[in-house]
């Protein structure tokens, strides 16, 4: 036994931490018993050059501690002359206070905790939902809490309280980072918060200040996670009352039914409020991209494009200036195409890699001044996984796995603005929208946005070009084109391989369900795939009205396709029940 100075300030945090602890768990841990375990990790993490400047004695109270022989031995020989044992006792329970808080947050974690911690990182913005997992048994089951994904904004993000740990169900979304990463490795990724801070933090809030806290939790709206799903449901629910108030007959029912419809409709602004508070932020994003880019255009002009349509639709060019602005410049060197939505507001930015080639490419961006650190971490991780065993490389860092995600986003041909649901949206049905959409006949919806823009630029008359963004159709797409082209024949024209012509099926499935009985298919002429191809002689307006003359019904589509070799899934043509021999 042997007197210990401690100091006041330190004995006051321990004090409090224990406490609460011990009501916890109810344990009997005392600063006598915690202090091994905080040499112990001195010990092993500790730099002694901090030591030297680590001057407690002024401020201590006197309290008697027993130190393990062989733990007092190890301790004994750190000092010298200018570092004694009390300093080396007193910095050693200093550097354990983080590491006791973060064992505390991980044994006492549950389910409102963690709702605690999400949304004072923000990381709830638009609700959240409860979901049932099992592990292996039906007798184990956890809760995953989903919600937006504060990386990719889809309403895919999911965080299991048992374990902290966080993913996404968009499969190329940076969450699904290797190694299991949890709550407290996406703070440090997204808001680029010190280790510490982020423990003492979440300490705060969500265990010494928990039952303060807790009302936070009902503020949350459960459930509401998708904004849009959300009004739709509360717009359908307020027809259905406000017919049943007019067939109702008694006063008592009718004023029940009117506080309801009031509440919903107060829900529903407050849904508006915060929707267009978001908007307000994404837009600034993209308009600070548009400022940033260039009417260079050389890339799409050798490929027979308009400059004049080029400019007409906002398209630029983000050159190799380095700005101030992250997402300026992980998008450098692309074509860039804004999106606008069907009111004409810029909801995205979609920009394309002026490089076509993928090895060509990457080889060019390695030797970029910035995207270097992000290949550094690629290679790092490489070396790693390849000479595990000889251990003659250090474990790559979590900046480095997600530096290693950077890259795999940067390399990509097609990157989209942040906050941009491609999927909510037709490219260029503004321009339409702008018009007299109504005196369309025909639509022509292609896959990529350059292919949209090559045929706008021909000026079809009563046809309307727009795109997926992609080889789908998603149902928020089909709503659109039911809104503002009910009765048009529907060309679909995604890109002829083997993605395109699945996706030209799955298309009509889904169209053919929502009403539409006008559908044909576009066959380009071989060699090509898209209108992106069509060049020369083939890139003429005569040209382009003899392919689009010579579409195709469904079934003579699909024959023309299995004779090309590029319908490989039989499953999905044969269980659609529309072919027929």
């Amino acid at each position: 036994m042997f007197t210990f100075r401690l100091n006041l300030k330190t004995k006051e945090v321990y004090e409090d931490m224990l406490k609460l602890y011990n009501e916890h768990f109810s344990t009997k841990f005392t600063i006598a018993s915690i202090l091994p375990y905080a040499v112990d990790h001195f010990i092993k993490y500790g730099n002694m050059k901090y030591l030297k400047h680590y001057n407690l004695i002024k401020n201590y109270h006197n309290q008697e501690f027993l130190l393990e022989k062989e733990l007092y031995i190890q301790v004994k020989k750190l000092q010298n002359n200018d570092i004694t044992l009390q300093d080396i006792l007193n910095y050693a329970l200093n550097l354990y206070v983080v590491p006791f808080k973060a064992g505390f947050i991980k044994k006492s974690i549950n389910l409102n905790r963690m709702l605690l911690i999400l949304n004072h990182f923000h990381f709830i913005t638009n609700g959240y939902k409860i979901k049932q997992a099992s592990r292996g048994s039906s007798e184990y089951e956890t809760e995953f809490i989903i919600t937006n994904c504060p990386l990719c904004s889809h309403d895919s993000f999911y965080v299991n309280p048992d374990n902290m740990q966080v993913g996404c169900y968009k499969d190329k979304c940076m969450a699904n980072l290797p190694n299991n990463l949890d709550v407290i490795g996406l703070i440090q990724i997204t808001d680029k918060h010190r280790y510490p801070d982020i423990i003492n933090t979440i300490y705060d809030v969500a265990i010494k200040n928990y039952k303060e806290n807790l009302p936070e939790i009902e503020k949350l709206q459960t459930g509401i996670v998708k904004n849009i799903g959300r009004k739709k449901s509360i717009r359908t629910r307020v027809e259905e009352l406000e017919k049943l108030i007019k067939a109702s007959l008694s006063e008592e029912t009718t004023a029940d039914l009117n506080t309801e419809v009031s509440e919903l409709k107060k829900e529903l602004d407050e849904i508006i409020k915060k929707e267009n508070k978001e908007k307000k932020y994404i837009n600034i994003k993209n308009h600070i991209l548009m400022r940033n880019g260039i009417k260079k255009y050389d890339y799409l002009l050798e490929k027979g494009f308009k400059k004049d349509v080029l400019e007409e639709l906002d398209i630029f060019y983000l050159g190799e200036n380095i700005t101030k602005d992250y997402q300026t410049n992980s998008m450098r060197y692309r074509i860039c195409f804004p999106v606008y939505s069907a009111t004409g507001e810029l909801v995205g930015i979609q920009a394309r890699s002026i490089i076509d080639d993928d090895n060509s490419r990457s080889e060019f961006l390695k030797e970029d001044c910035l995207f270097k650190v992000y290949w550094g971490a690629v290679t790092k991780i490489s070396l790693y996984e390849r000479y595990s065993d000889a251990r003659l490389y250090p474990e790559p860092t979590l900046e480095d796995k997600y530096s290693a995600q950077i890259w795999k986003k940067i390399n990509n041909k097609l990157l989209n603005s942040c906050g941009f649901n491609k999927s909510e949206h037709l490219y260029l049905l503004n321009r339409y929208v702008e018009k007299n959409h109504k005196e369309t006949t025909r639509v022509i919806i292609v896959e990529g946005l350059k292919d949209a823009v090559k045929l706008y630029s021909y000026n079809l008359n009563s046809t309307a070009v727009v795109s997926s963004m992609g080889c789908s159709l998603s149902d928020e797409q089909i709503e659109l084109l039911k809104e503002y082209f009910p009765g048009a024949e529907i060309i679909l024209g995604y890109d002829q391989d083997y993605s395109g012509v699945e996706g030209n099926i799955k298309a009509y499935n889904k169209l053919t369900d929502a009403g539409f009985n006008k559908i044909t298919f576009l066959q380009y002429p071989s060699g090509t795939k898209d209108f992106g191809d069509f060049t020369g002689d083939m890139g003429t307006r005569t040209y382009i009205v003899d392919v689009l003359k010579n579409r195709k019904p469904f079934n003579i589509y699909i024959m023309d396709m299995i004779k090309l070799g590029l319908l490989l899934d039989k499953q999905l043509l044969f269980s659609s029940k529309r072919f027929t021999l």
